[in-house]
């Protein structure tokens, strides 16, 4: 059903002529929240950023090559990254709150002085409200790449050659990386996670459900597990963890019939060994 109400997105872009672009910064921290702030610009001739939507909306719907063809399902945010897919988040999840709010709120005061070449713009922002469904909702669509570019190898011709053009540009590519539809948010590419700086809270996340793990008391050998389950891709594996289970695994009857099913590796007091090769990595799956 999400699938449908992307399409109805990208098909009712073209019913409004209310539609505002704006340069987003994005200043991320490892340690506190990312902050953001938005500058307004205005595209001309007359009609050029109507013109840019139509190719956008076409972009995706268009019959046969829409890029919309691509996904194959809308599912909520699991940390996977499959390039079918469509990740669905809420505004409230732990993983981005801070963040959508902040985001939200730089969109109420845009700059709009000075030289916009200046604002070191890290992604652009379209706006608007459209019809969905019966409502009127508030659509917000990021492209995740950076805007300004300093061309290099173009030339305009002027009085019989061709000259270097020199100067920054502002290039708005028609592809997107993050729709935000009232408040759900939808990932239509991996890079949307860079919005939210998703990497430092999906971490912070695997930081905290390690610790849980290893005072429950059901593995052994807590400094390997640990290291492992917080490296490369493992602490994605934590954004679907599920505590229930973790509780479960405390009964040590309930953990043997698991480590037989996953072939784990017991120690004779009942906790899983940590320190055997590529023990670890699954047990830091969820």
């Amino acid at each position: 059903m999400s699938l449908e109400v992307i399409r109805s997105v990208f098909e009712q872009m073209t019913m409004t002529r209310s539609w505002s672009v704006c340069l987003v910064k994005i200043k991320k921290s490892r340690t506190s929240g990312t902050a953001y702030a938005t500058r307004g610009i205005t595209l001309k001739p007359d009609g050029a950023l109507t013109e840019f939507i139509r190719r956008l909306s076409d972009a995706y719907v268009k019959q046969e090559i829409g890029n919309l063809r691509k996904y194959s399902s809308v599912c909520d945010y699991d940390g996977t990254t499959e390039a079918a897919k469509i990740y669905r988040l809420q505004s409230d999840s732990q993983l981005i709150a801070y963040e959508f709010n902040s985001l939200i709120s730089a969109f109420s005061t845009p700059e709009m002085a000075g030289n916009p070449f200046d604002f070191s713009a890290n992604a652009y922002a379209l706006r608007a409200t459209l019809r969905i469904g019966e409502n009127d909702t508030p659509v917000f669509a990021f492209s995740m790449q950076n805007p300004i570019c300093l061309l290099k190898n173009r030339f305009l011709y002027e009085d019989g050659s061709f000259h270097e053009i020199k100067d920054k540009v502002l290039n708005l590519r028609p592809t997107l990386d993050v729709l935000i539809v009232g408040k759900t948010i939808y990932l239509l590419s991996m890079a949307g996670e860079n919005l939210f700086n998703m990497e430092r809270s999906y971490k912070a996340l695997c930081d905290a459900t390690v610790f849980d793990i290893c005072e429950a008391e059901i593995v052994a050998n807590t400094d390997a597990f640990s290291a492992i389950a917080k490296s490369g891709h493992n602490p994605r594996r934590f954004v679907s963890f599920n505590s229930g289970r973790l509780e479960r695994m405390r009964v040590e009857t309930v953990r043997r019939v698991m480590a037989k099913k996953f072939n784990l590796a017991l120690l004779p007091d009942g906790k899983i060994d940590a320190s055997v090769d590529g023990v670890a990595e699954i047990n830091c799956t969820p």
